[in-house]
């Protein structure tokens, strides 16, 4: 009996396949199979002798080093944000639809979760709010395909983005107190330090100076976000003195070059209305080359046409006037004839109303805003080119274009009407946009009504578009607005020598106040100029009060 059984377990034992470690290689046919592939490539001999089709998938081998490695992902999640702050959307869980990074990003090796985070939004959300109601080649490609390999340039976007998205919670009444910009400072230092490196390398050759150019406009574009115009004026100088030998030594104009060229001119142009004529010195040059193109297109048949042609007219009107708001005559560069810019000026409007009746029906809302901006600003520019270049006295001839002025308020509050969480406007550009006309439409038209409605629409929606804030905007207004009614009545019309026809303002940063200097008219009469100082930090805070 013993024996039988020891038997039977000898022969179990002899059935008992032997262990072998499993194959992880050979083809998928025959894994399916089950049967034992030779690894013949491209196809093995057991498919080729059945007729069956041979397929390889490579799978990474889990008991190495390289492939576990490889799953681990960096999350950051909203508590790893400085001072316990929330991500973005201000409600996402931990570890859901927060921004994660693999580590293969080599660009994104040596930066903190704090930088990937910040770097992570920039590219989501701050490059397209950046370019504004136009394509913008500069802020929604080149940046990027440079922040990717250039840590300067990496450095700079990441303070953008922290700046923006603070002023997102600002404007979501999510963030008590000021704007703290102690990381988007400490970002710009890096990027500075790292500038630096990159200028002493001289393998880098022309490589070297776009680096700068785009580190500069990012820098400067910050500089702005934060209203100090002095600071932005002095780096944006540097940066078009280095502009100027890069165009020289690119005579065919490479899609880089016109890329930053156009950044610079939309930087300059915000930079130019708050210029204050007392931050240059005595021996100073107060003017900057003129990149962007002086002729002007003969036709305008596509949107990313008119965004520039509309920098080119701008900067033709107020580029001479170094007194921040004011407006002086509008000599234009077309040798000194403004009637061939008005020229221009009625063709490009009849061009861009023709193709927004042709493509109404295709267009996206996108598309339709900012067409309506131009609208807008085709409306402002009309009128100073007629009004500035007429004979004097010129503030009381502002009131023969009054339905022009109704009709870019009216414009303006069908743009920002469309703002909804589908379609969401642009609120922190670094382009002009729509606070400018209103500020103009305020500050020339006397007409009671007009201002107020123009007045409630910056108080309705608050926005920054570089140095210009809708806050700030509206409270120097309301100053303006006071000093000039002063003793009338809504009905009255305000006499000549009332009005005012140049200001300036003066934004220091972490400065509860701002500075107000006006010059009131007097025909051919050269005034002095009056200061006074508004309370401005209670406006950050939305409380510009109402009357």
């Amino acid at each position: 009996m013993t024996q039988s059984m020891s038997s039977e377990q000898q022969e179990k034992e002899r059935r008992k396949r032997a262990s072998r470690p499993k194959v992880r290689t050979g083809c998928v046919t025959c894994k399916t199979r089950h049967k034992k592939c030779d690894e013949g490539r491209p196809s093995c001999s057991m498919c080729t002798s059945s007729g069956r089709k041979c397929q390889y998938i490579e799978t990474p081998d889990r008991r190495t080093r390289a492939a576990r490695m490889g799953d681990k992902v960096v999350r950051v999640s909203r508590n790893s944000l400085p001072s316990g702050e929330t991500g973005p959307a201000g409600n996402f869980l931990d570890g859901q639809l927060g921004p994660t990074a693999h580590l293969v990003y080599t660009g994104q090796v040596d930066l903190t979760p704090d930088e990937r985070w910040y770097l992570d939004f920039f590219r989501k959300s701050t490059s397209l709010q950046c370019a504004g109601y136009f394509y913008d080649e500069f802020w929604q490609r080149l940046v990027h395909q440079v922040s990717e390999v250039q840590p300067a340039v990496c450095h700079a976007v990441i303070g953008m983005g922290s700046l923006n998205y603070r002023f997102v919670q600002l404007r979501k009444g999510e963030s008590q107190g000021p704007l703290d910009r102690s990381f988007s400072l400490q970002q710009c230092n890096k990027a500075i330090a790292c500038l630096r490196q990159n200028l002493m390398d001289n393998r880098l050759g022309r490589l070297r100076v776009e680096i700068a150019l785009i580190t500069c406009i990012v820098l400067v574009s910050i500089i702005l976000f934060q209203e100090d115009a002095e600071s932005a004026g002095r780096h944006l100088r540097s940066g078009y003195k280095l502009l100027g030998e890069y165009l020289r030594d690119d005579a065919h104009r490479s899609s880089t070059s016109r890329a930053v060229a156009q950044a610079f001119a939309g930087i300059h142009l915000v930079w130019s209305t708050f210029t204050n004529p007392d931050s240059f010195t005595e021996n100073e040059d107060r003017t900057f080359p003129f990149f962007v193109p002086k002729a002007l297109p003969e036709t305008v048949d596509n949107i990313e046409k008119a965004g520039n042609f509309l920098v080119i007219l701008a900067r033709m009107v107020l580029r001479r006037h170094p007194r921040g708001f004011s407006v002086g005559p509008a000599s234009s560069d077309l040798g000194g004839e403004p009637y061939a810019v008005l020229s221009k000026l009625r063709v490009w409007r009849s061009q861009i109303k023709g193709s927004l009746i042709l493509h109404n029906d295709r267009l996206s809302q996108r598309d339709l805003d900012t067409l309506t901006l131009l609208e807008i600003w085709s409306e402002i520019l009309y009128i100073i080119l007629f009004v500035e270049n007429g004979p004097l006295p010129r503030e009381t001839r502002y009131d023969e274009y009054l339905p022009r002025f109704q009709k870019a308020v009216e414009l303006a509050k069908k743009l920002l009407a469309s703002d909804s969480s589908q379609n969401p406007l642009p609120a922190f550009s670094v382009n002009m946009g729509v606070i400018p006309p209103l500020f103009f439409c305020v500050f020339k038209c006397r007409d009671w009504l007009v201002r107020q409605e123009a007045l409630l629409l910056l108080r309705q929606w608050q926005r920054q578009e570089g140095i210009w804030s809708t806050c700030a905007t509206a409270l120097v207004l309301k100053r303006v607005i006071e000093i000039e009614t002063d003793g009338l009545t809504p009905e009255d019309l305000i006499p000549e020598e009332s009005r005012i026809d140049s200001i300036n303002v003066e934004i220091t940063p972490d400065d509860p106040s701002l500075c107000l200097r006006y010059r009131r008219s007097h025909g051919q009469e050269v005034t002095a100029w009056a200061s006074e100082w508004l309370p401005y930090e209670s406006a950050k805070n939305g409380d510009i009060g109402m009357w």
